[in-house]
């Protein structure tokens, strides 16, 4: 059973729905062409193509800069969040955003390693909360759920999202509706949304993917290219992050050729989705951003942050095992970042996942 669920996670959405609907429409034009081809004639060999990973590079020990590269094939259609050829569905696939509770006692999250996008945000108390977008790939099930913040609509703007929450302040949720559809839980109920009983609440809440989508109507997206990818440049060797975004939450990345990117670990303890498999990011970004007071508290009295994602701010791209220092620049809410280096030159992302940190100015990150 648990072979059987991982190679359900594994699939993409478009080969969920042949798995559903669409195999009952393939018999009938099996038939149909069997038909029209005589019973003597020889059914038609078919080719299954298959992508091999890209050769396993690493950071010379003794270099301060590495040139290692990572290639999206060319001419290939791609997916726009990672950059990655598309085997399965169009750029137009729904793409699907979850907030998500990264505090202890919501670790392990199912699905989490699936995500192609994910913002690691800082809320009240000092802990995180995860903004994670998912199109290439959709897991069976993702939580814990948990409820939304106000900068989270800020970062939505680019994408036209379908995005699953728990709930969250009045104006929050008006302003998220603005950018998203809105596949909250009092959207759906018992739909696509259980409470886990192996779970303490309130970190019990998991959304159902497909069942989600399935109640919209026009479940696709506008096709974008917000994210720019490209080979590798050179920068300083970059083989350990270390983020820090508040007293308590501390997360620390470490890079490894033969993983495809960077592992993420809470201080000592590696991250582990549900699945046992480790977070590992091809991308790395550090986005330093003025915090904000909202006047909202928590039920503990703690302050409720918000942070300025227009304008400019410093940041950091780790990829490759290697960080490029620069600036991020933002003049819209309907553009995506765009990252440049001392000299000004764009900086581009390797193809695969993507980690954004928002740290706040002041607080500490560096790397070795």
């Amino acid at each position: 059973m648990d072979t059987l669920r991982n190679t359900l996670a594994s699939l993409t959405m478009r080969q969920r729905w042949w798995l559903g609907g669409g195999a009952a429409a393939v018999l009938v034009l099996f038939v149909v062409v069997m038909i029209v081809a005589g019973v003597g004639d020889q059914v038609a060999e078919t080719t299954t193509s298959t992508t091999t990973s890209p050769p396993e590079t690493t950071v010379p020990p003794t270099s301060t800069t590495s040139t290692t590269t990572t290639t999206a094939v060319v001419g290939a259609d791609l997916w726009p969040l990672t950059g990655l050829p598309i085997e399965e569905g169009t750029p137009e696939d729904p793409i699907l955003a979850i907030k998500i509770d990264n505090s202890s006692s919501g670790r392990p999250q199912e699905g989490l390693e699936l995500a192609d996008l994910v913002f690691d945000i800082p809320v009240e108390g000092g802990i995180s909360r995860l903004l994670a977008l998912y199109q290439s790939r959709l897991p069976e099930e993702i939580g814990p759920v948990r409820s939304v913040r106000e900068v989270d609509p800020k970062l939505l703007g680019p994408f036209g999202v379908f995005m699953a929450y728990s709930g969250g302040n009045e104006s929050v949720v008006s302003s998220l509706r603005d950018v998203a559809v809105d596949l909250g839980d009092p959207t759906l109920g018992a739909v696509a949304y259980r409470r886990a009983a192996d779970r303490p609440a309130p970190y019990d809440l998991m959304v159902a993917p497909l069942a989600a989508l399935a109640t919209v109507e026009d479940a696709s997206s506008a096709a974008g290219s917000w994210v720019s990818f490209d080979e590798s440049p050179t920068g300083d060797v970059a083989r350990t992050v270390e983020i820090e975004s508040s007293n308590i939450h501390k997360v620390v990345y470490g890079y490894s050729a033969s993983d495809g990117g960077y592992l993420r670990f809470h201080g000592s303890q590696p991250h582990l989705a549900a699945s046992g498999d480790q977070i590992v990011a091809s991308n790395v970004i550090v986005l330093v951003v003025e915090q904000m007071g909202t006047g909202r508290t928590d039920s503990s009295g703690a302050p409720v942050p918000d942070f300025d994602v227009l304008g400019s701010g410093d940041a950091v791209v780790f990829r490759d095992g290697i960080a490029l220092a620069g600036r991020w620049d933002r003049g819209r809410l309907t553009d995506f970042f765009r990252f440049f280096d001392l000299s000004g030159i764009e900086i581009k992302l390797a193809p695969g996942t993507t980690w954004v940190h928002l740290v706040p100015e002041g607080r500490a990150y560096k790397w070795r």
